[in-house]
């Protein structure tokens, strides 16, 4: 028999250096009681910052989730390469710091090459599935793979040096872009080499550092209602009528006609939503019954309440 989930929902937690994200979805299991919970986009276990865990049927929402716009901070280090492109792997390669290098100097570099849409080549450890396996797991077999480039946009990328060879940085970018990968091209470009030091991601869409929970107090009482913070275009408000059709599986005549994107169908509407779905920012609401996703005329419901 399946689990029964007693709640569903959206937990942003703010995961330390060192664990995994499973070690952090594996904690909050034992702490809620419940199976049903993944994440929204992996954090290696060197970095830190935050992450966004989806609970009972908000699991269900998790490629929503994943592609929120992220910002992170931290440092790279140049001058030497790791076989990870970060501090935790095994140094391959030293190349001196040409003395020319100033804060001026990388800053134009990004704006010339690491700047808007970008093509970009994750890393020989990375989880991209390659010949039908995870690059890491070819990596550590000893196997050179070649991964194929992808298209990530890399909205801002600030920097300051501090010498002899860090550089600090903060970026915001789309979802799918590594920033270990980041700093091993932007050595290159420097005339150098270089790897990932530190890591810290600030926010992934709504979701900020400064309103994550720590790992320990993670609690049923800081759960969000599933589908906060996503785009949506607007809520529907339902009557006692609309709940009693929609238990039955009959919600589509509650949509728009021309309808696109993601709705939330709700009971307690927020207070600045209007009926016409209008300019509706939609990242207060409560308690969602369902929550639909359109596209091309195709109905689907992504999230349904355990109340339903």
């Amino acid at each position: 028999m399946a689990e029964q989930t007693l709640y569903s929902g959206v937990l942003p937690v703010y995961k330390p250096a060192g664990p995994t994200s499973h070690d952090v979805v594996h904690q909050a299991r034992k702490m809620l009681g419940t199976k049903r919970i993944g994440h929204a986009g992996t954090l290696d276990p060197f970095a830190e910052g935050v992450l966004v865990l989806l609970i009972g049927e908000a699991t269900r929402l998790q490629q929503f989730y994943m592609h929120h716009q992220k910002m992170y901070s931290g440092e790279i280090t140049l001058g030497s390469g790791t076989d990870t492109d970060d501090r935790t792997g095994r140094v391959i390669i030293r190349l001196p710091v040409p003395d020319t290098i100033t804060s001026q100097c990388i800053q134009n570099t990004i704006h010339n090459a690491l700047s808007g849409q970008i093509l970009q080549t994750p890393p020989q450890y990375s989880a991209v599935h390659v010949l039908g396996k995870r690059a890491y797991a070819l990596a550590r077999s000893g196997e050179h793979i070649s991964i194929p480039e992808r298209i990530v946009h890399i909205f801002s990328f600030t920097v300051s040096f501090q010498e002899p060879d860090t550089v600090l940085f903060k970026v915001t970018c789309s979802a799918g872009t590594y920033i270990r990968s980041l700093a091993r091209d932007l050595g290159k470009l420097l005339g150098t080499c270089a790897h990932l030091k530190s890591l810290v991601r600030d926010s992934t869409g709504v979701f900020t550092s400064d309103t994550a929970v720590r790992p320990d107090a993670i609690s049923e009482k800081e759960i969000l209602p599933a589908g906060f913070g996503l785009t949506l275009v607007g809520e529907i408000p339902l009557t006692q009528e609309d709940t009693v059709m929609i238990k039955k599986g009959v919600y589509q005549h509650l949509l728009p006609k021309e309808a696109e994107g993601l709705y939330a169908l709700v009971t307690h509407p927020s207070p600045d939503c209007n009926s016409e779905l209008t300019a509706c920012p939609c990242n207060n609401y409560k308690n969602p019954l369902l929550i639909v996703h359109v596209h091309d005329g195709k109905k689907k419901i992504v999230f349904r309440s355990d109340t339903l």
